[in-house]
């Protein structure tokens, strides 16, 4: 067996390590002196290699190999996440959303957390997907619409809304004229 980890650069390859792999890796981070009794490994290892879900799996391994911190999201978050190539030209266009300050000029777009990208009702911070409803801009009505995707846990930055140029007011030309001051 193999699992398939997906490199967050900007080609989105996906790397395959073996189950062996992977448990070496799982086996490094369990500090058997610590154990009461060393004999226990063998369950630890079974609950964590066996038990865990796809989603939980990724998210043990993701955060064993990162170098930055992960934090978790929760609903309602606001995120900034590359949008599905397939919306621009049909749910969006950039020039509009770069100038309503609802995107950046290196292809990010604003959004907020729904939920988890499971069948639960329960919400789970630890999926390895997420669904958000991307900010778009409504020319026709000059309104935010919101539109659905479901995006790679790993793929979404958390902002702090009060950032986003749309909701402070602020308009491109005076982040323009910041810029070149």
């Amino acid at each position: 067996m193999f699992i398939k980890i997906k490199s967050m650069g900007k080609n989105n390859t996906t790397y395959v390590i073996s189950e062996k792999t992977t448990k070496e890796i799982i086996y490094g981070i369990v500090n058997i002196p610590k154990l009461h009794n060393p004999k226990n490994i063998v369950h630890i290892m079974n609950v964590l290699n066996e038990g865990l879900s796809e989603s939980h799996m990724s998210f043990v391994l993701n955060s064993i190999l990162s170098f930055k911190e992960i934090k978790t999201l929760q609903i309602g978050d606001t995120v900034k996440v590359k949008p599905p190539n397939y919306h621009a030209g049909t749910n969006f266009e950039w020039d509009v959303l770069i100038d309503k300050g609802l995107a950046t000029i290196d292809g990010y777009v604003y959004g907020r957390i729904k939920t988890d990208g499971s069948w639960s009702d329960e919400f789970d911070p630890y999926h390895q997907n997420m669904e958000v409803m991307l900010y778009y801009y409504d020319v026709e009505n000059q309104v935010i619409k919101e539109e659905s995707v479901k995006i790679n846990t790993f793929d979404i930055e958390v902002v702090d809304k009060n950032t986003i140029p749309f909701f402070n007011k602020v308009v491109q030309t005076e982040l323009f004229n910041e810029l070149s001051i």
